[in-house]
């Protein structure tokens, strides 16, 4: 009967068959529907609220413990390896954990005491997101079916039903259905287990505007069994792999064909709606920023404008997974940067988690927020804190943005973006208000301001301060626009516009006295280059190396790294003999691109030192490349060395 209700629902939804649609309804609104196993029609009844159902309702759709009729004794016991959820204290057979009584978090499930997944049960149980059965367990470890997924992530956006008569499930599953967390074709039993390869699909579909960069090899090469799974499932494990929802075994696998389990899932589905929850794997952060762990992305970010024209009202959300864009992305309406000034209503609300930094705290020397400057303005930014009721689900709800044009904006109900201006405002009255500005004496001050300098906008703070205004998860949030937030600064035109993904976003760079040497100065040895291209050679080892032979259509490549971050001098040595050397070479640091021309120095072996100006080095990995911009194939030049020295 279940495989026909799976049948009549693919073949509706391919079809374009008008199945009646359940709307979504707000937490914990209840709505009575009564459907038919045979023909899949479903009718909805009146909708009303209200409270929280209590544990005798429709809820508690099982009546006995489950058993699983497939053979996965196979598969490890989930519990004894799986970190994704944090591991923990072990209790496979029912037995309370090491801290007896109700376990370590209260549950009452004699099976959870002591479980890794515990203290998830306990909270999705608390809020009536699914129950146990009816002998008083809750079997953790036992596999989840599609039909149960459904109405467990169906009741965590808030959506319950009370089903009268026919299949218990199917309107949790036209529900996902409808939102396209589910698709037509990939069930063809709602009560057969899930796989982990599915429930990353079905998470994954639900994420609607977070951002994956669209070549995945490189995070695929991180997941040694991603080729044991079918191909149209490889790129959602690796985005959840990616996006920290699916963080796989401590053998490095991901399983994706074994089943998941009912304590599995919940901590996936909570990694997937609360992103302060997820945890990035390490690999995936330096592949994708190669910064050091001084660095701090935000977890979120959102831009936001003030307007009446509704394409107008940006609702940009970013999230972690920002820091892996390199180019606007039209699809979810993203862009690699934004402008930011106040008379024309421009900020942006971010969300920063200092639980890294607190860790050394006793080490710490000093935190800064690192701003880097794209084009325009120059106009004076400051940060204003957030001071309403930091949460981590209200403003990071991918629901509350829409994409027009290629633009992310507000939803059409408005209620993300109303929240984020109305708290701003509620702070700055007159935060993109000309006509009402008031003089600068009488503006709110920001705890912290930073003018244009060297491309950057580099704010100190003080983690007395910030920790003062972070909540217990030690996320902090604050606002950043213009000083000058109800007027132009200068001219008119002076509104800057900032990096706000990619490897440039704003991030918090925390220095720590390690107690160890740090070296000011980076030499970059010949021998260390790649080369690419015709004559282009490379002789001699360690500070006898060179490159011979630099002009038309070559390349020289360097990775290096450096201990700390900021400005540099930069100069090179380098040879070009009289009448055939020189030329204009581009250095490409970073991305940051500047030309130089080189003259001639009087004879092949005749080295001189010549400077570059003033470069930013990033902590941590770099990567200069040299290629010509107009060196004649009759000109050449030969490079010894490269140095960049600290600039206090």
């Amino acid at each position: 009967m279940k495989k026909l209700i799976a049948l009549l629902l693919s073949v509706s939804v391919a079809a374009g068959i008008s199945v009646p649609c359940l709307t979504q309804i707000t937490a914990y609104a209840e709505t009575t529907v009564s459907s038919s196993d045979e023909s899949g029609d479903i009718e909805t009844e009146t909708e009303t609220e209200t409270p929280a159902p209590d544990e005798d309702t429709s809820l508690t759709e099982e009546t006995a413990a489950p058993t699983a009729t497939e053979d996965y004794s196979g598969v490890d016991n989930p519990e004894d390896e799986d970190t994704e959820m944090g591991g923990g204290v072990t209790s496979s057979n029912g037995e309370a954990g090491a801290a007896g009584g109700l376990g370590f978090f209260g549950s009452k499930f004699p099976d959870c005491r002591g479980h890794w997944a515990e203290e998830i049960i306990v909270k999705c149980t608390e809020n009536k997101f699914l129950d146990g059965y009816d002998d008083g367990n809750f079997y953790p470890d036992n596999p989840v079916t599609a039909s149960e997924f459904a109405k467990i992530f169906s009741a965590w956006r808030g959506s319950f039903y009370q089903i009268t008569e026919g299949y218990w499930a199917t309107p949790y599953i036209i529900n996902m259905l409808d939102d396209k967390i589910f698709e037509a074709g990939d069930y063809s039993d709602y009560d057969a287990p899930m796989t982990r390869a599915q429930v990353a699909k079905a998470v994954i579909n639900s994420l609607k505007s977070e951002y994956f960069p669209q070549n995945l090899n490189k995070y695929k090469a991180m997941i040694p069994d991603i080729s044991d799974v079918d191909e149209s499932y490889s790129d959602y494990l690796t985005k959840a792999y990616m996006a920290g929802i699916m963080s796989g075994y401590d053998d490095g696998t991901i399983r994706p064909n074994a089943p998941v389990t009912r304590a599995e899932v919940l901590s996936v589905i909570d990694r997937a709606v609360n992103p302060d929850t997820r945890v990035i794997p390490d690999a995936v952060s330096a592949a994708a920023s190669d910064t050091p762990e001084m660095y701090t992305f935000y977890t979120a970010a959102v831009q936001v404008r003030r307007s009446n024209n509704a394409a107008s009202m940006n609702y940009r959300l970013h999230s972690k997974n920002s820091q892996y864009m390199t180019e606007n992305d039209d699809a979810s309406g993203l862009k690699m940067s934004e402008e930011t000034q106040g008379v024309n209503g421009f900020a942006v609300l971010f969300r920063y988690d200092l639980t890294d930094i607190l860790k050394r705290e006793d080490k710490l020397k000093s935190v800064s927020l690192v701003v880097n400057h794209e084009s325009w303005g120059t106009a004076d930014l400051g940060l204003f804190y957030n001071e309403h009721k930091i949460s981590s689900t209200d403003w990071n709800n991918t629901a509350y943005m829409q994409v027009i044009n290629n633009n992310a904006v507000a939803a059409a109900d408005k209620a993300g973006y109303n929240a984020v201006v109305d708290n701003l405002m509620a702070q700055l009255p007159t935060w993109g208000d000309a006509q009402n500005a008031v003089p600068a004496d009488k503006k709110t001050k920001p705890f912290a301001a930073a003018a244009l300098e060297n491309g950057q906008y580099i704010f100190n703070l003080d983690i007395k301060d910030l920790k003062a205004h972070m909540d217990d998860s030690n996320m902090v949030e604050f606002y950043l626009t213009t000083v000058n937030y109800d007027g132009y600064s200068e001219t008119e035109e002076n509104k800057p516009k900032i990096y706000l993904a990619g490897a440039n976003a704003p991030q918090l760079f925390s220095t720590f006295d390690t107690d160890e040497e740090v070296s000011r100065t980076v030499r970059l040895l010949a021998e260390s280059a790649a080369i690419e291209g015709g004559m282009l050679n490379k002789f001699g080892e360690g500070e006898d190396s060179y490159i011979e032979n630099f002009r038309t259509d070559q390349k020289i490549t360097y990775n290096f790294k450096a201990s700390l971050a900021g400005r540099y001098k930069m100069r090179i040595y380098y040879s070009a003999n009289v009448n055939s050397g020189g030329g204009t070479v581009t250095f490409d640091l970073n991305g940051s691109k500047f030309d130089h021309e080189f003259a001639q120095t009087g004879g092949w072996a005749y080295y001189v030192y010549e400077d570059l100006g003033e470069v930013n080095l990033k902590a941590g990995n770099n990567t200069l490349i040299l290629t010509d911009k107009e060196v004649p194939n009759t000109y050449l030049i030969n490079v010894k060395n490269i140095e960049f020295e600290k600039i206090d």
